[in-house]
C-alpha cells in the first residue's frame, strides 16, 4: 500500500515541523509545506497530494477560502481545516469549511494518535462534520430568504392561511414555499420539517 501524501499549510514553522514529525511517525508522506493561500495552491498542484491540513486563517489570506479553490481545481483532494482560536471553532466557521469542501474542521490541539484517525477516516472518505452543522450548511445552501421564513412560521405551527397572513401573501403562494422546501430538503412533510428547523435552532443556540 502507498503512502499517503499530505500537504500542510500553517503560518507557524514550528507547528509545521511538529506536525510533520508526528505525521511521518506514523507512516504518512509529507510532500510540502508553506504558509499561504497562494503557495498552497501552487504545491497542491505541483506535489498533488492526497489530502491537504491546512489552518483557517493564513498569512495573505483564508484557508476556508484556499479550500473552496483547491476543490474547485482538485475535486479529488481532501482537506483538513484546522485552527487554534476558539472563534474559528463556531457552527458558522465549521459550516463555511463544510460548504467549501472541506472534511473535516478541527482543533489544532489534536494528539498525535486524534490526528491520525483523523486522516485515515478522511482518506477512507469519511466526512467528520457535526450532523448539525451539516443541516444547517445545507440549509443555507438550499432555501431561498423567504423559504427560510415559511419554515420557521409553519416550525411554530402556522397554518398556510395564517403564515399568508403573517406575510402579506397568498396562501397559494405559501404552500408553493412549502413544497418547494420539502423538495430542496427531502422531506415527506411539514411536520418532518418543523422538526428539522426545531433541531437546527436548538443548535444554533
Amino acid at each position: 500500500m502507498m503512502q499517503a501524501k499530505i500537504l500542510i499549510v500553517d503560518d507557524q514553522p514550528i507547528f509545521r515541523r511538529g506536525l510533520r514529525a508526528c505525521l511521518e511517525e506514523r507512516g504518512f508522506a509529507v510532500v510540502g509545506e508553506t504558509e499561504t493561500p497562494d503557495g498552497a495552491l501552487e504545491q497542491m498542484l505541483q506535489t498533488e497530494p492526497d489530502l491537504v491540513i491546512m489552518a483557517v486563517g493564513l498569512i495573505g489570506g483564508s484557508g476556508i477560502a484556499a479550500c473552496r479553490e483547491m476543490r474547485v481545481r482538485n475535486p479529488t483532494v481532501r482537506v483538513l481545516l484546522m485552527t487554534a482560536h476558539h472563534h474559528y471553532q463556531t457552527d458558522l466557521a465549521q459550516m463555511q469549511g463544510f460548504l467549501a469542501g472541506a472534511s473535516a474542521y478541527v482543533s489544532k490541539r489534536l494528539t498525535g494518535d486524534q490526528w491520525h484517525e483523523t486522516i485515515v477516516q478522511i482518506l477512507n472518505g469519511r466526512v467528520l462534520f457535526p450532523d448539525e452543522v451539516i443541516w444547517k450548511a445545507h440549509l443555507k445552501e438550499a432555501l431561498t430568504p423567504r423559504e427560510v421564513e415559511v419554515l420557521a412560521l409553519v416550525a411554530e405551527g402556522m397554518t398556510n392561511e395564517e403564515i399568508a397572513r403573517r406575510l402579506v401573501i397568498s396562501p397559494h403562494t405559501v404552500a408553493t414555499h412549502v413544497s418547494n422546501i420539502l423538495s430542496k430538503m427531502r422531506l415527506s412533510n411539514r411536520h418532518v420539517a418543523a422538526q428539522f428547523w426545531r433541531m437546527t435552532e436548538k443548535g444554533t443556540g
